[in-house]
């Protein structure tokens, strides 16, 4: 079965936001980790600035997340208003009283459209 257009489908029901903490976490973790170029880094930061880029929030959230730096991405999603957080981080995944709905990339797919949260 052909999953483009799922994916398609998937992409015109729920928008992507994502947020200067986010972005600047993610050109460390390529260039250091991934060790992308450059220019692949920017192409895929560009790529995302076509969506809402949430600002850096003034404080980050206090919810006991065992990375503090996590604090600030939650934070930047409560501050995005965003529907729901997708995110592989167990540590997030286990947050015992999330600001938002919190799903992995896979229970994402299952989110109905327009969900009501």
């Amino acid at each position: 079965m052909d999953s483009a257009p799922i994916c398609c489908a998937w992409c015109f029901e729920h928008t992507l936001v994502t947020s200067e903490v986010v972005l600047a976490e993610l050109r460390d973790l390529l260039s250091r980790k991934g060790r992308l170029p450059a220019q692949q880094i920017e192409a895929i930061e560009t790529f995302l600035r076509e969506h809402p880029v949430a600002p850096i929030p003034v404080q980050p959230l206090e919810l006991g997340l065992v990375d503090g730096d996590d604090e600030w991405v939650v934070a930047s999603a409560v501050l995005a208003q965003a529907g729901m957080f997708v995110t592989g981080d167990q540590g997030v995944l286990a947050c015992s009283k999330p600001p938002l709905p919190l799903v992995n990339p896979r229970g994402c797919w299952a989110v109905p459209p327009m969900a009501r949260w």
